[in-house]
């Protein structure tokens, strides 16, 4: 998937190439300012993700949230996402 990332200050939105090429000429004809980038200008991400799931309490007894946790990281960067 490729990547974006918006400059706020200078209000300019930096597309990776393959995004760029299918949308930035239709942005750029929105009046945004647009520009493409390679992918070590936009950065990468972990993230960790906790999905719950309905409890089945015992009468009189604390409820207790139960789930899993599911984590993701970017493979083009150098990192890893691990929860408990």
């Amino acid at each position: 998937m490729a990547r974006f990332r918006h400059a706020q200050i200078a209000n300019v939105l930096s597309l990776e190439t393959p995004r760029y090429d299918l949308v930035g000429s239709q942005l750029a004809a929105m009046g945004h300012t647009v520009k493409s980038v390679n992918g070590q200008d936009v950065g990468g991400v972990q993230s960790i993700m906790f999905v719950s799931q309905p409890a089945a309490g015992e009468p009189g007894s604390a409820k207790r949230v139960k789930g899993y946790y599911r984590a993701g990281s970017d493979f083009r960067k150098d990192g890893e996402a691990v929860g408990w």
